[in-house]
């Protein structure tokens, strides 16, 4: 049973926003407990339109957290 909160295994159906392609990956972060810029900011809409950035950073932060 994937789904086993006692042993600190949860499992989730994410369902990406074709609108926003970064979203899940945004999600992905905060999940991990990373913050990301404010929204409206200059970095903050740069992180909403750059799906490729947000995906590497989940990638090198799932490597570095060994997930």
């Amino acid at each position: 049973a994937a789904h086993t909160p006692a042993l600190g295994r949860i499992t989730v159906h994410p369902t990406p926003v074709a609108s926003a392609p970064a979203a899940l990956a945004h999600d992905l972060l905060r999940s991990m407990g990373k913050h990301l810029p404010v929204a409206g900011s200059e970095d903050g809409t740069y992180w909403t339109g750059n799906a490729q950035t947000a995906w590497r950073v989940v990638a090198t932060w799932m490597l570095a957290l060994r997930i």
